[in-house]
Parts: structure tokens; sequence; C-alpha cells
């Protein structure tokens, strides 16, 4: 199916209707607000915001009655409150402040307070992954990894959003060509890795049906983006199938605080042009837009591998990619308009990215995309402790050339997802819960024009839905304790329950330990399941059915053009990661901050990559694949003529993967997918931040990743595609006049194993630099480098060569 528009009916007619009830509900939120509202602001002597302050309210009787934390903006609320007079105490660490006789009426009733405290850099950071509530990131339970904006600005021109979380402590980043990224944590990686769920402003964009992300269709700038969130680990509990090994939560800049314009044009090696617009400002009394545009076109590190590829062990391609280099265009546009006071927000928002050229690389082989089609919409209702999501994440892709085989393939999808949420605190701000649901559906189709499937058999759909809870609770001793559950159950899949716990003491304010237990598991996907696709060109065996004919009886064999396929398997276990982490989190001085995890984790089920045959049956791969069978209707006789010829002349490794369709027709199965025993990993995260100064600033990190995989007659292919150790250091200087950032990452040795991509990946270093000049109020100018040192490498196997790619900028803004 073509997108033009006409296409999204019932997606964006989802999407709209749940953006009316929303603006029908938003007057119901505001009748129901109970008398008043406190709303505060944390700045130091400068006037800049400070955020990670606990704010607590007493009554006039001395009792806590809630307790918030501040934001980015330094901004704390809090709501319902009584009429009366409170006070409000601020805490970081060990510094107090306190306003009194904070006097509440019915509405809003606003205070600023002035600070004159010295903070360590790291102990302002708030995160809201890992617990759904904002909380500093030194207290969270569980390993997350944070950037905040300036960090996230200063290297947006290369719009690589990967890149961003190379090198940090646990993330595992490898690219595969200009646009061709996986982002994984904690080992078995793949080259569509979908271990790790990624979540912009709450919607979920990946590819539906096959949960990997398509990086370039990101439809915004690196620049928009407010954070980044890396939580590590099990996440099931809170949310859900995906996030097996972790989330990545992705928060835009909202326009009512990034309001202005920035138009930034880019260029460089490998014939790059980039240009990003983006402008945001208020449009009427609390409505705000947000306009956002992008075009990027270039050449990429793809080579033909018709005859010989780049490297010794890659397979032939029957084409060579016809498309010399690649363009994405893309652009959003975003609408808030608060309500009652600024108390309630209304998001309505929807964006799409078109992309021709890229390279993508699979199990399967690698594949260019002609006409790649992202639409997506989100609706939001914010009400303070309730918040109301509905989204659409579509893709329609049109013309994707197979290099292996020289095949076209289509691929139309879309998922649409509603979820609600409410916070809220008790014990008299001691402790605070979320409680919330999700609904989820898909549908895939492959059919080309003329009808015909070339990556499932027939269209396929599905759905899931769950609820779940988690609370928080001052234990009292410095020690937090926190439960979560969320139950899950899915067409396609028996019902899950995910639990996980942690503890987290603080023996003084600027030292936490942490202990956690989580559970999680991953769905197999569709394409996981329900794959029949073509890895190869058909072979003729036309010739040997002639010269049997005399024997068959009229009964034909379906010799002529046997399919050489990857199939799916229906049979497939719901896999899932149990998992213990010991971590510890620390504040020297005003510029050091330390963070340590350890981990182990058992994994049961685990679903491989697309294995081959290994010499042993198909049938012990695939139930549905069994060794090939001639026609029921032959006679003995003919039978054993038949599968002894086949024997004399196919080579050993092609007749072990001759089987047959459930039609009883004769086909070629190479590859397939089973569930493997059980699998144990563990590993150490170290992250080290120094700044020395104010302007200066070193970041080391470093990972050791270990594995065990239980015996099996597949157990020599189940690699964790992870390098047993990694690590980075980068400096950052912030500067008046310039600021420049250099990163320095060593990547060990590692065996790689995903479909026909099997060999080794050489240890590599890669050196990156961006600098940035602003040139007055208005102007700024910038280079960005990746692989500065021209170290020729892939980083998996499979991957192109990657070489050198430095872009130069210049941005206008005001």
């Amino acid at each position: 199916m073509n997108i033009g528009l006409g296409t999204l009916d019932f997606r964006s007619g989802l999407a709209a209707a749940v953006g009316i009830a929303a603006c029908l509900l938003a007057p119901a939120f505001l009748e129901a607000r109970e008398i008043g509202r406190i709303e505060g602001r944390v700045v130091d002597s400068a006037g800049q915001p400070i955020s990670g302050v606990t704010a607590t309210l007493e009554d006039a009787d001395g009792r806590t009655s809630a307790a918030a934390l501040s934001d980015a903006a330094g901004a704390y609320a809090f709501e319902p409150v009584a009429s009366g007079t409170y006070t409000v105490r601020l805490q970081l660490g060990e510094r107090l402040a306190t306003e009194t006789g904070v006097e509440v009426t019915e509405g809003v009733s606003r205070r600023e307070t002035e600070v004159a405290w010295q903070v360590h850099f790291a102990e302002t950071i708030t995160v809201q992954a890992p617990s759904l509530r904002s909380q500093r990131m030194v207290e969270a339970p569980v390993a997350v990894t944070f950037l905040g904006t300036q960090e996230i600005a200063r290297q947006a021109v290369h719009n690589q959003l990967p890149r961003l979380l190379a090198g940090t402590a646990g993330a595992e980043v490898v690219q595969s060509d200009i646009c061709d990224f996986s982002l994984n944590s904690r080992g078995y990686n793949t080259d569509t890795s979908r271990r790790v769920l990624t979540l912009i402003d709450g919607r979920d964009p990946s590819l539906p049906g096959i949960g990997s992300e398509d990086w370039s269709a990101l439809s915004f700038p690196l620049d928009d983006l407010e954070s980044v969130e890396l939580v590590r680990g099990p996440g099931s509990a809170l949310y859900g199938a995906g996030a097996f090994n972790g989330v990545l939560d992705l928060t835009t800049r909202p326009p009512r605080t990034s309001q202005g314009f920035e138009l930034r044009l880019s260029g460089g090696e490998l014939a790059t042009g980039q240009a990003d617009l983006r402008w945001a400002g208020a449009v009427g009394s609390g409505t705000f837009l947000k306009l956002i545009a992008g075009y990027r076109e270039g050449d990429d590190f793809t080579v033909s591998r018709v005859g010989e590829g780049e490297y010794a062990g890659l397979p032939n391609e029957v084409v060579s990619p016809p498309e010399d280099g690649y363009s994405i265009a893309s652009g959003s546009l975003r609408v808030d308009r608060t309500f009652g006071g600024d108390t309630r927000l209304l998001t309505l928002e929807a964006g799409t990215s078109r992309s021709t050229g890229t390279v993508t690389i699979a199990g399967t082989g690698r594949s260019q995309i002609d006409d790649n089609q992202r639409p997506w919409a989100r609706a939001q209702l914010d009400a303070g402790r309730w918040q109301a999501l509905a989204f659409l994440t579509a893709q329609d892709s049109d013309d994707i050339l197979a290099l292996g085989t020289g095949l076209p393939l289509y691929l139309d999808t879309w998922r649409a997802g509603v979820d609600l949420s409410a916070r809220f605190g008790f014990a008299g701000g001691r402790g605070s819960a979320v409680a919330g649901a999700s609904w989820r559906e898909e549908n895939l189709d492959s059919a080309d024009p003329q009808g015909v499937q070339g990556i499932f058999t027939k269209a396929r759909s599905g759905d899931r839905s769950a609820a779940f809870g988690q609370v928080d609770v001052d234990l009292g001793k410095r020690i937090e304790g926190t439960v979560s559950v969320r139950v899950d159950q899915s067409s396609l899949y028996a019902t899950k329950v995910s639990p996980r716990a942690g503890l987290v003491f603080a023996p003084s304010p600027r030292h936490t330990v942490r202990l956690s237990y989580g559970e999680a598991f991953q769905s197999p996907s569709f394409v996981e399941l329900f794959l029949e696709t073509a890895v190869a060109p058909p072979i003729d065996l036309g010739p040997l059915e002639e010269a049997l004919a005399p024997l068959l009886g009229g009964i034909p064999l379906g010799f002529s053009n046997i399919p050489v396929l990857a199939v799916g398997n229906a049979d497939l276990e719901v896999e899932r990661v149990r998992g213990f982490e010991l971590g510890y989190r620390g504040l020297f001085g005003r510029g050091l901050f330390l963070d340590a995890t350890v981990y182990a984790n058992r994994l049961d089920n685990f679903t491989t990559s697309l294995l081959p045959q290994l010499g042993t049956p198909l049938g012990r791969l695939n139930p549905a694949y069994g060794p090939y069978q001639p026609p029921a209707g032959l006679s003995p006789e003919a039978v054993t003529v038949v599968l002894a010829t086949l024997q004399a002349v196919l080579p050993p490794e092609f007749l072990a993967t001759l089987s047959n369709r459930a039609d009883g027709s004769p086909v070629f199965v190479p590859v397939s997918i089973t569930n493997h025993g059980a699998a144990d990993t563990a590993g150490l995260e170290l992250g080290l931040t120094y700044a020395w100064s104010r302007r200066w600033t070193l970041d080391l990190s470093a990972t050791y990743f270990d594995f065990d995989v239980d015996a099996s007659a597949f157990a020599g292919s189940l690699l964790p595609n992870t390098p047993q150790r990694r690590a980075s250091a980068s400096v950052t200087y912030v500067g008046d006049r310039f600021d420049a950032t250099t990163k320095v990452r060593w990547v060990d040795d590692f065996d790689w194993a995903s479909g026909f991509f099997v060999g080794p990946v050489p240890a590599y270093d890669v050196v990156d630099l961006a600098v940035n000049v602003p040139l007055g109020d208005h102007w700024r100018l910038g280079v960005d480098v990746s692989n500065l040192l021209d170290d020729v490498h892939y980083e998996t196997f499979g991957g192109s060569l990657l070489e050198r790619r430095a872009l130069a900028h210049v941005t206008y803004g005001w």
C-alpha cells in the first residue's frame, strides 16, 4: 500500500479521536482540581535553575504532607493543596533552605527561592525513566546513563543518535553504515537489535512487527532533544516486552521552554549535505507551536559485493546497490495547549520522514530501500498526577531490493498504542506510587502490487495489553525500597508477570549503594515467528525430475525452481531474563562522580538469530521443516530412488536443507530460528566524570562482559556479539569563545554470528572530534569528525568498512 495521506485514514482518525477526546476531557480535569496549587522555583545567586532539589510541604502543625523534586528549570509543584499557611523546605544533599508563610487559596501560589549553594554538577541531574517519576540520578534504583541538552547539542551535527551513547558505560553501539546502527546493552546484540526498548516522548518508534530501530527515520535534529536516558538491565516490570536489556528514553524540548528559531547548514566528506530548521513560539494565550524540517543527502560506505566483498568471508550478492547515495527528508509539527492556570497540558504532534537509497543489514542479507516512508502521530494529556497518551507509528517501504537475491520486497506496517498512568504520594511524602495500563496493536503486510507476499505468507496482526504498578517507600535510616510488577497478555503469547524490587542505601547524601532484582521477557517478533523470504535465487532441479519421470507415474515432484528461504518458527517460546544488579554512585568534592555496576543475568528460552543447519537434521532446528519427503502418492520403490538420487546429486550441505512446505512442495531452508535452553551473562560497568574546573571535563568508562551458554547442538553459534572489554575516554572544554570534545573509543576483538554473517570483528580504535565556535549572539560555526584518524574498520561482521567523515556547519538562530 502506498502512503498518500488517504491510506492513513484509520490511523490518523485514531490519533485525532484521542486528541479530540483529550480536549473534551480537559475541562473535566480542570473542574476536578481541588482548591489550590503551589508552584516553586529554586535558583542560585546568578539566577540559574537548580534541579534535583527535594521540596517538602509542611502544614501549620509541622506535619509533612507532600514531597516533590525540582526539574531542569528548577521548578517544583504541589497539588492539590487545601487553603491555609504552609512551610516549604528545600534540601539538596546536606544543604537546606526554607520558605515560610506560604499562603494558599483557590488558584496558584508561586514562589522563587534564591540559594547560595555550591553544588556538585552530578547532584542536580534528575532522571525519569528508571521509576516513571522524577528522582535524582544518584538515588535511582537501577543503572542509568543521562545526557542533557547542552551535551547533546555539542554533538548534534552528525544526526546519528546512537553515536551520542557510544563510549558511555554499558552501552553497546555498533555501526554498519552511515544510517545503520545497533544499540544494545549487556550482550546478545544483532544486526536488527531490539533488546533495548526506545521511546520518544512515550511513543514507540521501532519498526512495527520487527521491533528494531530505523535510526534514519528520526524526524528531528538531535539538538531538539532535551534529555537522553539509557536504563540498563531488565525493565519489563514498568515497560513490558522489548525492555529486555534496557530502555532508551528520549525526551524532546517542549516549545514553551525552547522558543526561538534555528537554521543549520552542514556538509563535508562523502558528498554530505544537511539542512535542519527548527522554530518554536507562542501563537496565542496558552498555545505554543513547534515546527521542524530537515533534509540530508550524501554517499555512504556501501560497496558492491557481486563477486568479492570488502573482506574475507562475506557472502556474495547477486546485484549491486542501484543507488549511489541516500537522501532523507523529514518534518514534524507540535501544538501544546495549557489549561487551568498552566496546570494541564494537551500536546498534539505529527511528523514523517521519507528516505531513499539507505542500506540496511539483517541476518538474511543486505537490502537497499528506494522509498521508505515513516509517518507518526501522538496525542498526550498531562494533568499533573494523571497522564494519557495515544500514538501511531507506521512504515510504508516500497522497492526494497534484497541484494542477495535481486528480488524486490515490500512492507506496509503500523502500530497504534494507548497508555494511561497516575502518580500519587502517601505517608506524608515518604512514599510514592505509579500505576498504569497500556494497549498496543500491530498490523503487517508484505504484499507487492500484484498481491504476492514477499516476507510473510500472509498479512499478520496482533495485539497486547498490560497493567503495572510501582511503589517507592522511604524505609528510614537512609534506605529507600522500590517494588514494581507488571502483567502482560497478548494474542502472540500467554500471560506474563514481570516483577522488580530494589533497595537504595545512602550512607551519606553524596554516596549511594543499590541492590536490585528484575525480570523481563521478550516476545518473538512477527518476523521471528512468521518469516518466509527468499535468500538466494531458486534452484532448478527440473532435469532431475525429467530423468526420474518413468518412475513417478505422472506425479510431479515440483523440482523446477525450488525456492531457497529463510523461515521463522511459529513454535518459538517467549525468552526470559532474570538479573541481579549491585551498584554504587559517589560524589567527591565538587567535580568527581563515580558510577560502578556489577550484574549477573540468567537467560531462558533464548531466541537465536537465524542459524545454519550445522549438519543436524532440519527438524531439530524448526519442527515445521523436517527432512525432505517425496510426494505421498509415490510407490515405495520410487521414493527410495528419488531419495537416493538426491543424495548422489546434491552436496551434503544442500541436501541437509531440503524440506517440504505445508502443502508438500519442496523447499530449501538453509537458515531458521529456534529457542536455546539457557545462557548466563555477567559484567562490570564503570563510569567516571571529573569536572576539574568550570570549563574542563574528563569522562572515562570501561565495560567488561562475560557469558556462558549451556551445551546444545546449537551452542557453538550462540554468540553474544559483544566484546569482552571496551573502554572510552573523552575530554570536553567549554569556553566563552568555543567548545570542543575529543572522544577515544577502544573495542576488543570479538566473534559475530547473525544469520549468514558469521566471522571475526578485529579490535578497533576510533577517535571523534566536535568543535563549536559562537560568533556573536546569532551565528555559530563548527566541525564534527567521526573516525578522525581514518582507522578503516568494520564493527559488525557483514557491515561496511567505516572510514572518516568530517562535517562542517554554520548555524543561525535567535
